[in-house]
């Protein structure tokens, strides 16, 4: 693993300050581009510069990602398809109807190169532009088309020997050496394939992938080296291959896909489709593996043309036939499974470094990890309906939750432990529990219960605990049926959640509570910053005007619940909310949707490439940085746990207390030492005497070393 030095502090108060973000993904916003029936966009490697072309207009470019949009001096035609060199100067478009258009000036002009007018159905671009290929298809089984290529940026057009067919789309490597290219099988008896060359279209093989013959394909994509290709088409799997078209693999489902993106090193892959019309419009799907597994994308339902990304794939742009163009930013923030078995998991909790984890399996048991979720242990407790965990910040001491027993015609009983889960105690605090939360040091505790309507039960108040759950006592919580708790690090500050109604806050360790002014909703979730001043909730649903129940939005407050305000997150059914420490990386899931992301508190969000699946619960290091998200499938049980890990870069403060320098920071979800020197000039760094203290209010480590009128420099180093 490759160490990072992560800042450098000296005694004068100077640093060098470095950040790391969560890597995100796609947040779909329209752009300016006016209303038209796209057909195909194309962007540069950095996706700064953009064309697009459409069947009734003129070409229209822009040089700032999609924010503006300007129409060319192309002419109006019937464009089908368009291509641009990695730096965005040369383009070079095709018509239905007209010959192969070129531009050497990003498209400022045009000039129609001698070739024959159409139709022309699909083109593509070496990373120079220098060396193209343009494909002729048909739209009546009497005609049909031809492969051109061209090895000087368009001037000259040559035939190539490839069959005379219905050509649909075609892909070029970098160097425009390996190309691919595929055919419509819908009006030949015996056709529908996809092609590759590797000598610039001089010669073509017909590569062994299948469903071509009765569907038809409709799109290509290449990796820059031209090893990884990727082809989809009407209501048939998406294909990839990993060896240049010798072998292909098919992706888990049938998807509607009418064009194709690809990173250049073809690990993230993008498709978008028309739909169909019993099911409306279509959707865009991305994989961060490059076609192994898709993630449908929070783009809005539409009719999508075409779709383009940058070398890197975190520029995603799509082309809507009869609308606008939108834009979207993804990044590779993977989610892989742990070891976890599968189960029906209804929580998850987290240490602070994210390596000690609980889980609760709904009809099963409690399973701990002790290596972030490298592996897992069940801990013997008795099967039932656990629905709640809770953790402090050195994952020592915890509190588990459930609702009932015997399909909870029993209520249940809150456990907690005092040795990272190898034992538990019960605490005989009967009730229906919903949630249990804890303060950062384990000892102040917060549980509510929710009683069915179906049961005689009066509804309670909450409970807390100041002793680590040794006992319990009523707080003046209004009597409510409690689905959800968050505490403050020091347990001084709360938040919780009624099934149906406003959100309730505390500032005095729940001596008293207020209702907020939020709209009532099915609340399902909130997480709290370690100072309580900044809260997330999530709903299930809401009531519209006309009493049906909606899904909600995301709300947050950055004032200990004083205020809140909706973000804009999606309307979804959300079913949990996580949060760091210092409130600004969250992360929401839904059931049925994919994982959400936000890093800025919640102003925005942004969806990852997670499979959409009935996410129960999310869990989060208190950096931010590593992520945990379960799910359960119904009756089969058979859901999973994931993780995410992205590299901490964490941020230290320096400070003089008395006559000391006191030095901070977030506990990190990796391993860093930290490390001092008196001379920059030099490699003479050696860890710090002082073993960091892990501070319980603030979930930071901190370490005080004397000050002296000595230079002296501080760094955090990851250690393997």
């Amino acid at each position: 693993m490759k160490r990072l030095p992560a800042l450098v502090f000296g005694t004068a108060l100077c640093a060098v300050f470095s950040e790391v973000r969560l890597s995100l993904a796609q947040s779909w916003i329209q752009t300016t581009a006016p209303s038209n029936y796209w057909t195909c966009l194309a962007s540069s490697g950095d996706g700064a510069s953009l064309v697009a072309v459409a069947s009734n207009g003129p070409v229209y470019i822009s040089t700032n990602s999609g924010v503006a949009w300007a129409a060319t001096t192309a002419p109006d035609l019937a464009w089908n398809s368009v291509a641009s060199s990695a730096d965005g100067v040369r383009l070079v478009a095709v018509a239905y109807n007209g010959p192969i258009y070129m531009s050497m000036d990003s498209g400022i002009s045009w000039t129609a190169a001698n070739t024959p007018s159409g139709p022309w159905v699909s083109v593509a671009s070496s990373a120079d532009g220098a060396r193209l290929v343009a494909a002729g298809g048909f739209y009546y089984p009497q005609a049909a088309g031809q492969i051109y290529t061209s090895t000087n940026f368009g001037r000259t057009w040559s035939v190539t020997s490839a069959p005379t067919t219905n050509w649909t789309a075609v892909a070029s490597s970098a160097d425009g050496t390996r190309l691919v290219a595929a055919e419509d099988g819908t009006y030949l008896s015996n056709a529908g394939l996809i092609y590759t060359s590797s000598d610039l279209g001089t010669t073509w093989t017909a590569t062994h992938v299948p469903y071509g013959w009765q569907y038809g394909w409709l799109a290509v994509a290449s990796s820059a080296d031209g090893s990884r290709l990727a082809a989809g088409g009407f209501n048939i799997p998406i294909y990839t291959s990993t060896n240049a078209g010798a072998t292909w693999g098919s992706g888990p489902d049938y998807r509607f896909c009418n064009s194709m993106a690809s990173s250049a090193d073809g690990l993230k892959l993008a498709a978008c489709g028309r739909g169909q019309e019993s099911s409306g419009g279509g959707q865009i799907y991305s994989s961060i593996d490059g076609g192994a597994s898709w993630a449908t994308c929070s783009a809005p339902s539409k009719n999508w043309s075409s779709i383009a990304s940058s070398a890197d794939g975190t520029k995603l742009m799509a082309a809507v036939a009869g609308q606008g163009i939108y834009a979207a930013k993804i990044s590779s923030l993977a989610f892989a499974t742990t070891t976890a078995p599968s189960n029906y998991w209804r929580s998850i909790a987290s240490s602070a470094d994210g390596t000690k984890l609980v889980a609760a399996a709904n009809g099963g048991s409690i399973y701990t990890s002790t290596n972030a979720g490298a592996t897992w242990l069940s801990n013997n407790l008795p099967a039932a309906e656990w629905v709640s965990v809770a953790s402090s910040a050195d994952g020592r001491k915890l509190a588990a939750a459930i609702h009932g027993y015997n399909g909870v015609f029993f209520p249940g009983s809150i456990y907690i432990s005092t040795d990272s889960g190898a034992s538990w105690t019960d605490t005989s605090a009967s009730d229906r529990w919903t949630c249990v939360a804890s303060s950062a040091d384990g000892t102040r505790l917060i549980a509510g219960a929710y009683v069915d309507a179906s049961y005689t039960e009066t509804r309670r108040p909450l409970y807390i605990s100041t002793n680590s759950g040794a006992s319990w006592k009523a707080t003046s919580t209004p009597i409510e049926n409690w689905v959800a708790a968050a505490s403050s690090a020091d347990g001084t500050r709360l938040v919780a959640l009624v099934l149906y109604g406003p959100i309730y806050t505390s500032t005095d360790a729940g001596a008293t509570w207020t209702a907020a002014g939020t709209p009532s909703a099915y609340w399902a979730s909130a997480a709290m910053s370690a100072s309580g001043v900044k809260i997330v909730a999530v709903p299930n649903s809401v009531y519209a005007y006309d009493g049906t129940r909606l899904p909600g939005p995301i709300y947050t407050s950055s004032d200990s619940g004083a205020t809140w305000m909706s973000s804009n997150a999606p309307i979804a059914g959300w079913s949990s909310v996580s949060s760091s420490s210092d409130g600004t990386r969250l992360a929401a899931v839904v059931n049925g949707g994919p994982i959400y992301i936000s890093t800025d508190s919640g102003a925005t969000w942004i969806s990852t490439v997670t499979r959409s699946e009935g996410w129960t619960c999310v869990a989060s290091s208190a950096d931010g940085c590593r992520l945990l998200a379960g799910y359960g499938s119904g009756s089969s049980y058979g859901g999973l746990i994931y993780a995410a890990q992205v590299i901490p870069l964490p941020l230290v403060a320096i400070a003089h207390v008395d006559n000391n320098l006191a030095l901070s920071w977030i506990v990190p979800s990796m391993s860093f030492v930290l490390q001092q020197n008196r001379d920059l000039g030099t490699t003479n760094w050696t860890e710090a005497a002082t073993s960091p203290i892990l501070n319980f209010t603030n979930l930071q480590y901190q370490v005080t070393v004397p000050a002296t009128n000595a230079s002296r420099f501080y760094r955090l180093f990851s250690r393997p």
